[in-house]
């Protein structure tokens, strides 16, 4: 791959972000798992994703570049 992850600085500049849109993992919790898992309550994932694409492109507007993971 030839590509380097990591950061050497807590400071520094950020120029990439490396993110994951929500998806399939959201719509796995039920209210039987909800708890164990840490959540409060079933999240909106259409709402999460709206969130996400608006984080995505206020980052990319800052001059940042966005590595989407795919989904799993």
């Amino acid at each position: 791959m030839g590509v380097e992850l990591g950061s050497n600085s807590e400071v520094g500049t950020l120029r990439v972000a490396i993110l994951h849109r929500p998806g399939t993992e959201l719509r796995r919790l039920t209210p039987r798992n909800s708890d164990q898992l840490l959540f409060d309550g079933l999240p909106w994932v259409s709402r999460a994703q709206e969130e996400h694409d608006e984080f995505a492109e206020l980052l990319r507007s800052r001059g940042l570049r966005c590595c989407c993971c795919p989904s799993c």
